[in-house]
């Protein structure tokens, strides 16, 4: 069972609410020191896809995404473009890409009645916009999170066994990447923490420099702000803001609800057998696994769960507040259809898993914290 702590005036460790302007009306929460960060929360109004509309899927590697849109592959009113060189860090001609967006338009014949959906590691953001021709102007844009300790975690596998287990053309992909950096890649990931990868590191998306895979620094917050935030503090203050330019924020612990949310909005309705508490599976689609080992943060040592707590200590409130925008999403749209989507089991699942992976996440759902949105603390807890 969840007791609620007692309200009280202290927050989460490096962590001080503090009062704004009248500007952003609210309780806020920032980091201890001069390098306050602010995000506010405030409830947010759930859009459908207007017809005709496109759908920007941004990809966070490691996050789900790749099983979101396995999903979204299998629905019969739905196509599916990747992006490979829209957002991904080069500089290279994207007219490739422009290309694409164009035959792969739902208002040509050929696909008709379909609904297209694009995907790409990226934020949208007006550089990406503009770098895309104007692609993604008046686009519906969706990305989704992972809570950060497992995803630290899955990328270190990723990176360890893709050279074994993985598809040929990621080990091809892999082997070019960490050849390139000229360092062997950790065996362990007590290893590979252990290396100083530096709070200001010049950010290159999805690769660091020095492996040559994964980075495990706050790397959400890289990926939602692009790779072009310099500064630790500056990067977790964009990455929050970028949430707030999604009309949808799915987090992995909630994939299978999101996959119905991702019906309602896009189509209007969804398959009420496979959504009324839909925490087996709302899809019947399995889950992108790359033959990948599953290991549990709680498997790991007591250093390396120390560690990896300091490597992603900026992801965590982006993620919290992504785990509050999918909340947000399936209440509105349990209101909207009468049917109950995240069902009291798949609740209680969802508050353990969040007890285990969020350092100190009870402090996160006390009454006075103000970082979810007004009935969304409500909305899990009841």
């Amino acid at each position: 069972s969840h007791v609620m702590p007692a309200a009280s005036a202290s927050a989460p460790d490096g962590v001080v609410p503090r009062l704004v302007g009248t500007a952003l009306l609210g309780l806020c929460w920032g980091v201890r020191g001069d390098d306050a960060v602010v995000a506010v929360a405030t409830r947010h109004v759930i859009q459908k896809v207007a017809p005709g509309q496109p759908v920007y899927f941004a990809h966070v590697p490691k996050a789900g995404g790749s099983s979101f849109i396995s999903h979204i592959r299998h629905l019969p009113r739905t196509e599916v473009v990747s992006m490979k060189t829209f957002g991904s860090g080069s500089t290279g001609d994207t007219s490739a890409t422009t290309t694409s967006v164009v035959r792969a338009d739902s208002r040509t014949s050929e696909n008709a009645g379909k609904q297209t959906v694009y995907t790409c590691e990226c934020i949208l953001d007006d550089h990406e916009i503009r770098r895309s021709g104007g692609a993604t102007r008046g686009a519906y844009t969706i990305t989704q999170l992972r809570i950060p300790r497992q995803h630290v975690i899955s990328e270190y596998m990723m990176c360890r066994e893709t050279l074994t287990n993985g598809s040929p053309k990621l080990q091809e992909l892999v082997a070019s990447h960490q050849t390139k950096s000229g360092h062997a890649f950790p065996q362990t990931i007590e290893d590979w923490i252990a290396h100083d990868f530096g709070e200001d590191f010049p950010p290159k998306v999805h690769y660091d420099p020095y492996f040559g895979c994964y980075t495990p620094l706050n790397a959400q917050c890289d990926y939602l702000t692009g790779g072009k935030v310099r500064d630790s503090v500056d990067r977790q203050r964009a990455a929050l803001a970028a949430l707030d330019t999604f009309d949808l924020v799915s987090v992995l612990e909630l994939m299978p609800e999101m996959f119905c949310v991702f019906g309602y909005v896009v189509y209007g309705d969804f398959d009420e057998n496979a959504c009324a508490c839909a925490g087996a599976d709302a899809s019947g689609v399995p889950h992108v696994s790359y033959n990948i080992t599953h290991i549990e943060f709680g498997d790991l040592g007591e250093r390396a769960r120390t560690r990896i707590d300091e490597l992603t200590h900026r992801d965590v409130p982006v993620y919290v507040k992504g785990l509050g925008r999918a909340l947000e999403a399936i209440d509105f749209v349990e209101g909207e259809t009468s049917t109950t989507i995240l069902c009291r089991e798949s609740r209680v699942k969802l508050l353990d898993a969040l007890d285990r992976g969020i350092p100190r996440f009870a402090e996160y759902l006390r009454e006075d914290a103000g970082v979810f949105a007004p009935g969304v603390r409500e909305y899990l807890l009841s």
